[in-house]
């Protein structure tokens, strides 16, 4: 039986890429599969930092010899990791942000990366979004704006 495959689509956003590959390698773990990668049209910007990764990256069509599943951020919770999936391909393609896909798994995770000294513990960071999939047409809500904080209940300055 040939070995499963984990296609997983990463979109725009290195972030919203480590989330897309961590869904598809604890699936593809699952199975006994592999992961591929492979980007959306004009989504290539962090392909390098992926190859660095040692992670391949499929240039092609996604081509499947089994049957395949497909899993969006709408089914993603659905189990897919049980028997009835062996002997399957999946073609991964959503965010997957949901903290609960991943609560079982944390410590597996962690060790898919290298650790990182912590060397600035002063430091404030800003995480700025100026373009996010979150406003695009497709996926915009009115409810997601809120309207500012009056100035008078704005804090004078920031504690740590």
């Amino acid at each position: 039986m040939r070995t499963p495959i984990v296609y997983v689509l990463l979109t725009n956003g290195f972030g919203n890429n480590l989330f897309q590959y961590i869904y598809a390698r604890l699936l593809a773990e699952s199975h006994g599969g592999v992961v591929e990668v492979q980007w959306e049209k004009d989504s290539e910007y962090s392909s390098s930092e992926f190859r660095n990764l040692g992670l391949y990256v499929v240039k092609d069509q996604l081509q499947s010899g089994l049957s395949v599943v497909k899993i969006t951020d709408k089914n993603a919770s659905t189990k897919f990791y049980g028997k009835e999936y062996d002997g399957k391909d999946f073609i991964i393609r959503g965010y997957f942000e949901d903290y609960r896909l991943y609560a079982d798994y944390i410590g597996r995770i962690w060790q898919w990366f290298v650790p990182v000294k912590k060397t600035n513990v002063g430091d404030l960071v800003l995480h700025l979004r100026l373009g996010d999939r979150l406003f695009y047409r497709v996926h915009y809500k009115k409810d997601l704006h809120r309207p500012p904080v009056p100035p008078k209940n704005r804090p004078s300055k920031l504690s740590p």
